[in-house]
Formats: structure tokens, C-alpha cells, sequence
């Protein structure tokens, strides 16, 4: 996928035997001051947390003179697809607990995800819930976005859940 700010690719990642996802910081986003150094950044602070409900940054480097980040490969259904799953109330709150977690721990960290939206949390096929896109900067999807805060990523969280429900 291209997009005006940077390219993602799916590669296989000799070192770990698997597959993932690579972002390279587009060459026009490199003319900017202040943006290559906060990609670094923001995937550097994702690549040192490490928690099961959170999708994994695996390491932060240089291609072509231009950062990219390498990040785990999921593989599972969107929250989107989730209603007939978390129509049994045991299995909404276990599923909701998993991302209540992962967003702990990003906050934890002094990361927030800033536009949590269905798309962004994924059941994998073990039965475990991975938020994805923590420490993705904000203009990578939209160059208005403001930073997003944790009571806004706990509100989207809620917005979320209340949909699952609505919908199951």
C-alpha cells in the first residue's frame, strides 16, 4: 500500500521465520523538519513495549537514507466482524478486558493510539485480542489529525464496545 506519507509492504522476515509488515517513511516526508525524527520516535518507544494484547513493533531502521519500522504481521478478524461473538456476555468481557490491557499498557508507556477504530483490534486466531497502530503518528493517516489523548483512546474503547453489543 502506498499512501502520500509512507509505503507498507508484507515481507518475510528471515531473523524471526515469519511474515511482517514494513513501513517506509515516504522520500517526500523526508524534506519535513520534524516528521522523520517523530517516526523514529513514536515506533522506537512501540518497539520497546511488549505486551500480548498489543501489536508488536519489532524494530526501528534505516533503508535509503529514510526511517522504517517493521512490525508483527496479524493474521484474524477485526472488531467490525466480532457481534455474533460477544452476544454471550463472557466473551464480550473477556475480549474487552484484552483490550483494556493493551491500552493500559501503551499508556503505561506515554503512548496512545489516538483514532482507535474497529479496524484497529484484531482476534487473532489463539484467542488473543492485539491492538495495532500504537506509536503510529498521527498525520500518517491524516495531516489535520490532532494528538489523540488516553481519555480519548478510553472513549473510543467504550464507543467500541457499546457497538459490538448494539450489533450482536
Amino acid at each position: 500500500r502506498v499512501t502520500p506519507h509512507e509505503t507498507v509492504y508484507r515481507v518475510f522476515d528471515p531473523r524471526s521465520g515469519r511474515e511482517a509488515v514494513l513501513r517506509h517513511l515516504a522520500e517526500s516526508e523526508m524534506e519535513d523538519a520534524i516528521r522523520p525524527d517523530e517516526f523514529r520516535q513514536r515506533f522506537a518507544a512501540a518497539a520497546a513495549l511488549r505486551h500480548p494484547n498489543l501489536a508488536a513493533t519489532l524494530e526501528v531502521l534505516e533503508i535509503n537514507d529514510r526511517p522504517a519500522a517493521l512490525q508483527e504481521w496479524l493474521v484474524g478478524v477485526p472488531s467490525c466482524d466480532w457481534p455474533p461473538l460477544v452476544a454471550v456476555p463472557g466473551v464480550w468481557f473477556r475480549l474487552l478486558g484484552q483490550a483494556a490491557l493493551g491500552l493500559h499498557t501503551a499508556h503505561q508507556a506515554g503512548l496512545v493510539h489516538g483514532r482507535l477504530q474497529a479496524e484497529s483490534i484484531v482476534l487473532t486466531g489463539e484467542g488473543i485480542v492485539k491492538i495495532c497502530g500504537v506509536g503510529e503518528p498521527p498525520w500518517l493517516h491524516s495531516p489535520t489529525l490532532p494528538p489523540g489523548d488516553a481519555v480519548g483512546d478510553l472513549r473510543a474503547l467504550g464507543a467500541l464496545t457499546a457497538a459490538w453489543l448494539a450489533a450482536a
